[in-house]
């Protein structure tokens, strides 16, 4: 991962050997992030319709 970062123009970017479960075994210090918007809440009710067909037509 962190060479994909370099390449993508990323320059503070260091290996991590063990990955997060490591950082976090080892007692080092981690931060949330704080999220630009607060959460709102999604309708993700199942509709009952069949789905529409192929391309839009029907």
């Amino acid at each position: 991962m962190a060479l994909l970062l370099k390449k993508r123009g990323i320059e503070r970017v260091r290996p991590l050997n063990g990955g997060f479960d490591a950082w976090l075994a080892a007692g080092l210090p981690i931060e949330p992030l704080e999220s630009e918007a607060p959460a709102e809440p999604i309708d993700a009710t199942l509709s009952k319709s069949p789905p529409a067909p192929p391309g839009g037509s029907g």
